[in-house]
């Protein structure tokens, strides 16, 4: 198992979203889409859940928190 897993992002509109993310996931190793109709994956080569993945979800309503 990879030490970093996955990562769940929320954005507020996919569509202004995605192609930022597209362009900067593939350039950091996660080749491999695993896409749905409501979740956006892209993962590093390999099989999961063995190697890290980002999932990208649009939820209108999120509000972003300081941590």
């Amino acid at each position: 198992m990879n030490k970093f897993s996955h990562m769940d992002l929320r954005v507020k509109s996919l569509e202004k979203s995605l192609p930022f993310y597209e362009k900067l996931l593939p350039a950091l190793g996660f080749t491999r889409t695993f896409h749905s109709v409501n979740w956006r994956v892209f993962a590093a080569e390999g099989e999961l859940p063995s190697v890290p993945y980002f999932a990208i979800t649009e939820d209108p309503e999120h509000v972003r928190t300081a941590i």
